[in-house]
């Protein structure tokens, strides 16, 4: 009894991925053998709300059967981040069965998320001196579900500290769900 692969992957957006494990001939006995993630190898998160949702368990073949499939929901979130692993460990054979070579299956996730634009709302703005402060808006091309920050610098031919204006080089952040913040 083995997996059929030990590896496959896929769109954080394609589920549910079924995992099968074999037995490798028809038997007239009923066998079982339990499945588990194994968390120390895996880089996913487990969880309804997190990366992937699935449950330990117990396979039965009945007899004349030779292949099951194990169900991992795959949850498609917004979070940009690296491909993830899902490590899978078959043990605990029934009575007279064996393990084969094949007994850890690994399923990555790969990240469909786009990474986040960040920009200026627009490229120049002029003011009278005596109008006093003008609002700088950066945005995001779509929300996060973290803070975006993102370094500025100042330059031109205006002079800072205090005698053509008073902003200093900085860092703005969009704070998550939000899609822009202001420079004053």
């Amino acid at each position: 009894m083995s997996f059929t692969e030990i590896m496959a992957n896929g769109n954080e957006s394609a589920t549910p991925v079924a995992v099968s494990v074999s037995l490798n001939y028809e038997t007239t006995e009923t066998f079982t053998v339990d499945y588990a993630l194994n968390a120390v190898s895996s880089t996913a998160t487990r969880g309804v709300a997190d990366d992937f949702d699935f449950a330990d368990g117990t396979l039965t073949f009945n007899p004349g059967e030779t292949q099951k499939s194990i169900n991992i929901v795959v949850n498609d979130d917004a979070v940009i981040e690296s491909n993830e692993t899902i490590v899978i460990d078959l043990s605990n054979p029934s009575t007279g069965l064996t393990l084969g070579t094949q007994t850890t299956f690994t399923y990555t996730i790969e990240d469909n998320d786009q990474s986040n634009e960040i920009d200026f709302s627009v490229q120049t703005t002029a003011i009278d001196e005596a109008s006093g402060s003008v609002f700088v808006t950066v945005k995001l091309n779509e929300t996060s579900v973290s803070d975006i920050t993102a370094d500025y610098t100042l330059s031109g031919t205006a002079l800072g500290g205090g005698v053509d204006y008073t902003l200093a080089n900085g860092t703005a952040t969009i704070t998550a769900g939000n899609l822009f913040t202001t420079i004053q």
